[in-house]
């Protein structure tokens, strides 16, 4: 949408919570992104130099963004892009081509494993330390919070080390009545 009078995060922010979908807390997540103000984040701090791999916003939690919001307060000169894909098409495709990787996927799901520091690795654009992954420093917050989003968490050092899966791969559009 062009020619509205949104300039600022504040606003944005404004536009986003007038929709009135719950809001939904960036807990979990593995990039490292300071909230802005209300609902609004940075799509990437890592640095320019470093790829985000096309993936799917905190596909890997349990309860993950089924909306998502794009504003730019400031164009860049150059670069900023952000790729968006339909999920079926590249489920369609994948399944196409690879029958049986996408089948044995189905079957098993997928493990992630994180190594998480205590501060966030604003080298890496997936460095989200623990501390911002779960929104506290009381490592029994923490604990909690990765028991609800269905990760075992193991403390190593400063850090620690989630451990989540099998999840699914492929999930079950219900709204749309097809495969991601």
């Amino acid at each position: 949408m062009r020619g509205f009078p949104v300039t600022t995060a504040f606003d944005f922010d404004c536009v986003v919570q007038a929709f009135g979908y719950e809001e939904l807390l960036y807990v979990g997540g593995a990039a490292p992104c300071t909230n802005v103000v209300g609902r609004v984040f940075p799509a990437n701090e890592s640095p320019p130099d470093q790829k985000v791999p096309l993936h799917h916003e905190m596909d890997q939690v349990p309860e993950f963004p089924s909306k998502l919001f794009f504003f730019c307060e400031e164009e860049p000169a150059s670069g900023g892009e952000t790729p968006i894909v339909l999920s079926h098409l590249v489920y369609n495709r994948m399944r196409e081509r690879y029958p049986e990787f996408v089948e044995r996927l189905e079957e098993l799901g997928l493990v992630y494993t994180r190594i998480l520091g205590a501060a966030d690795d604003p080298s890496s654009p997936i460095g989200r330390g623990w501390q911002s992954t779960f929104l506290t420093t009381d490592r029994r917050i923490a604990e909690e919070r990765a028991v609800r989003l269905g990760m075992k968490l193991e403390w190593m050092g400063d850090g620690g080390k989630t451990v989540m899966g099998p999840i699914p791969v492929v999930k079950f559009d219900q709204t749309r009545g097809r495969k991601i």
